[in-house]
């Protein structure tokens, strides 16, 4: 960042006072590596990077509550009509399977078709082979529609028919942030149908966020150790694909009837899925099972 950015920088960071534990000043602090793809944020729009951390950091509140002040800063900072902040376990080679979902702006029926999108192998997203490539690379990033897909007839093909245009979104921004292991915390900002898309300038500040809150990527995941952590979510792979889009589901708040309208299936075929999952899981309702993947949020 050049000198006027930094001395706002260092004005704010006096201004906003984050709470002890990994939300330290560090957690606040501008790197010029992470907003330089591209040149530099206006003075205040670091400004403003820097209050939302600080208020973020300093909310009374579950880290659930934490996850849903920031994103409601971000969406109405850049613009966004509606959000998802997913937990996944990513294998190479096998789809994302999220193990820790919340949103804003989307319905239960909107959030299903895009898991079904990230799971359909006949029509895949035409941003998933780029992405993978960047996960691997094991680092925080972020990323735009048009920086993954070109503007041509792949991007609006057969999957933004079947499942983007329902929804009515249409251009994204990304971020990611590897957590430990297989474990990857995404960020998706979308925009709707006829909306502009994201620009550079939307770019690095999500990046910039996405980098600063490593402690809030690990809120409301289970207290474990680091090898411990690395491996949440592997015994959600042990389950076959329709057992995993039930799951998702019930992630979601879905209720059985739901359930088996979604899916096509008879109540009580949705009812032998769910009691499947529960036992799989070794626990005894939904709530139960919702406390197993969302700590916080209960």
């Amino acid at each position: 960042l050049d000198d006027a950015t930094r001395a706002a920088v260092r004005e704010e960071k006096n201004r906003v006072r984050p709470t002890g534990g990994p939300a330290d000043r560090e957690a606040l602090c501008m790197c010029s590596e992470d907003s330089a793809d591209g040149g530099t944020l206006a003075v205040e729009d670091v400004r403003t990077i820097v209050r939302l951390l600080g208020s973020v950091a300093d909310l009374e509140g579950t880290p659930v509550e934490k996850k849903h002040a920031l994103m409601d800063g971000l969406s109405e900072m850049l613009g966004v009509s509606a959000w998802l902040w997913v937990v996944s376990r990513f294998d190479p080679g096998s789809h994302p399977m999220a193990v820790h979902v919340h949103g804003g702006g989307f319905s239960d029926r909107d959030i299903g078709l895009i898991f079904e999108a990230h799971a359909d192998t006949d029509h895949p997203l035409p941003e998933l082979e780029p992405l993978t490539r960047l996960m691997l690379e094991g680092k925080p990033f972020a990323r735009r529609r048009v920086d993954l897909v070109p503007d041509d007839g792949k991007w609006r093909g057969e999957s933004f028919r079947i499942y983007r245009g329902p929804i009515g979104v249409d251009e994204f921004l990304y971020g990611f942030f590897p957590i430990a292991g297989h474990l990857v915390s995404g960020i998706g900002l979308h925009r709707k149908i006829g909306e502009k898309g994201f620009t550079e300038r939307d770019r690095q500040i999500l990046q910039i966020v996405v980098t600063e809150i490593p402690w809030l990527h690990r809120a409301g995941l289970p207290e474990l150790e680091q090898e411990e952590l690395a491996e949440y979510g592997k015994t959600v792979m042990d389950l076959t694909p329709r057992l995993r889009t039930v799951l998702r589901l019930l992630l979601q708040g879905w209720r059985r009837p739901q359930i088996a309208d979604h899916l096509g299936i008879t109540e009580n075929t949705a009812k032998c899925h769910i009691r499947d999952v529960y036992r799989h899981f070794e626990v005894a309702d939904h709530v139960a099972l919702l406390r197993r993947f969302m700590h916080a949020g209960i």
